[in-house]
């Protein structure tokens, strides 16, 4: 390889790096404001006033309970038709 033709892949090669370089400094430079602009939205007070966030609270905390309480039907349901493999050992 003649001694030009490797400076000319030097050259190219350090280009390369310094765009990827370049993308990644941009990639940061946008997550970081993405960041930013996210940060100070949650620390803005949202609004809600306190008796509407205590209702909304009591509703999640229902809601929890009632799906808390179907999931341990269907538990049991379930391990009561469970025949534990021997259905399909007969076949």
């Amino acid at each position: 390889m003649a001694p030009h033709a490797a400076k000319d892949l030097q050259k190219k090669l350090a280009l390369a790096e310094a765009e990827k370089a370049a993308e990644s400094a941009r990639r940061a430079a946008t997550e970081e404001a993405e960041k930013k602009t996210l940060l100070e939205h949650l620390s803005k007070p949202s609004g809600v006033s306190d008796e509407v966030r205590m209702q909304r609270a009591v509703v999640g905390e229902q809601a929890v309970g009632k799906f808390a309480d179907e999931t341990l039907g269907l538990a049991v349901v379930h391990g009561a038709l469970d025949d534990g493999g021997r259905k399909c050992a007969r076949l």
